[in-house]
């Protein structure tokens, strides 16, 4: 069955942020969700009065969808062991990893892709916002809760571009054939996973050989460009340095915000102004104004998009700014 077929969708740890964008992606389509969490958190909760049915126990006598209209997805993080998940490939659901849904669902559209071991929530969530503030049809799964839409969903129209943050965790972002991607950074991480750095480094180049022929892939300036062993798409760099192609400058901190300009492929974004600290979101800023400049959305637009922006929940969030406390959340 195609993915718009089902009736029912059950996710096993529906909590997930990459599972509940999902699971939002389907009850938007009127989809009946269904799902279990160990953990009935706030997210859960937003879930719960969407409309979705969730419970918070192993309990296979809780599960009522029936097998002939039911996809059964899944996270990685959850433990072959889970009592539940076991029941559904015993009695031979379809089950399928979120990254494959994800895969599925993003085939048919243009697909902008962010990857890197950190930075790639702020880098995708940044880029999402600059296009749908701009008017463009967007859809966006994203891996942090946006502060402009209280969600880590943006939902667009059957023909929408599609913005999906492409997690290494797992090898899960080689189920994406994007049309354009970004590698923010290939720091060791996930050496459960990988073991060492150079079999990360690895995962990240068949990731770039992942990209549609004629792509684009944005590359931070200190990833070397031996990630890439293909000549069939163009490979830009971004960063901060004078010989990167787009390039952030004139970087000033501002109480809570960093103005700064970009310099891209001929064109300058002055007066831009992020409503988050840190020159690393400055970097990720840079990142995404390269690919809104790409799409040819209108520099002013452009700049409306980074100067909107509100950030993220736990990414550099401050709660308190004042004279005498600070307090920024920041996981």
């Amino acid at each position: 069955m195609k993915l718009k077929e089902y009736k029912n969708i059950y996710f096993v740890g529906i909590g997930g942020i990459g599972m509940s964008a999902i699971a939002r992606y389907f009850n938007n389509k009127n989809v009946n969700i269904f799902g279990y969490d160990r953990v009935k958190s706030s997210l859960c909760v937003e879930l719960e009065n969407e409309g979705m049915k969730i419970h918070y126990t192993e309990d296979t006598n809780q599960i009522s969808v029936q097998k002939e209209d039911t996809l059964v997805i899944y996270t990685p993080a959850i433990p072959s062991e889970n009592t539940e998940l076991s029941y559904f490939v015993k009695n031979n659901y379809i089950v399928m990893k979120r990254s494959e849904v994800l895969g599925e669902i993003t085939e048919d559209h243009f697909t902008i892709a962010i990857a890197g071991t950190h930075g790639k929530t702020t880098t995708s969530t940044i880029i999402a916002h600059i296009l749908h503030d701009s008017g463009m049809d967007c859809t966006a799964f994203l891996g942090g809760v946006s502060t402009n839409y209280n969600s880590n969903l943006i939902f667009g129209t059957e023909k929408s571009v599609v913005v999906v943050e492409a997690d290494e965790f797992d090898r899960s972002f080689l189920t994406l054939n994007p049309d354009v991607a970004v590698i923010t950074s290939v720091d060791a991480d996930h050496l459960d996973i990988y073991q060492n750095k150079e079999r990360l480094i690895s995962a990240f180049s068949d990731f770039t050989n992942k990209i549609k022929s004629g792509g684009t892939l944005f590359l931070e300036e200190n990833i070397d460009t031996s990630i890439v062993n293909r000549d069939d798409i163009s490979v830009l760099k971004y960063g901060l340095s004078i010989s990167s192609d787009c390039k952030g400058t004139y970087i000033s901190p501002d109480k809570n915000t960093m103005k700064f300009q970009v310099e891209c492929n001929g064109n300058t974004f002055d007066d831009l102004r992020l409503n988050m600290g840190g020159v690393y979101n400055v970097l990720n800023a840079v990142a995404s104004v390269s690919v809104a400049n790409l799409l040819e959305i209108d520099s002013s637009k452009i700049v409306d998009g980074i100067n909107t922006f509100m950030g993220i929940r736990r990414r550099f969030e401050t709660h308190i700014s004042s004279d005498k406390l600070v307090f920024i959340d920041d996981y």
